[in-house]
């Protein structure tokens, strides 16, 4: 049987430090830039992977991309 003795903060910062030692970054989702407060992708940063990652596919097909991606998300 397992005891619930800490609280949801608890727990948020307990996977937040193991998943710095993973080597991820973490960042408040307050600071993050994005069109408004439900906004599930991050236009900019998906753009700017999209461009390194595909470096060889034109600028066209990448804006495309991010702009299919962005308006299925849900709101």
């Amino acid at each position: 049987m397992l005891l619930n003795t800490g609280t949801e903060s608890q727990f948020e910062e307990t996977i937040i430090d193991r998943l710095k030692i993973l080597g991820y970054r973490y960042q408040y989702g307050g600071e993050l830039e994005r069109s408004n407060a439900q906004a599930v992708i991050l236009v900019d940063d998906l753009r700017a992977y999209l461009q390194r990652r595909y470096r060889h596919l034109p600028s066209a097909a990448t804006e495309s991309r991010v702009n299919n991606s962005a308006s299925s998300a849900p709101a």
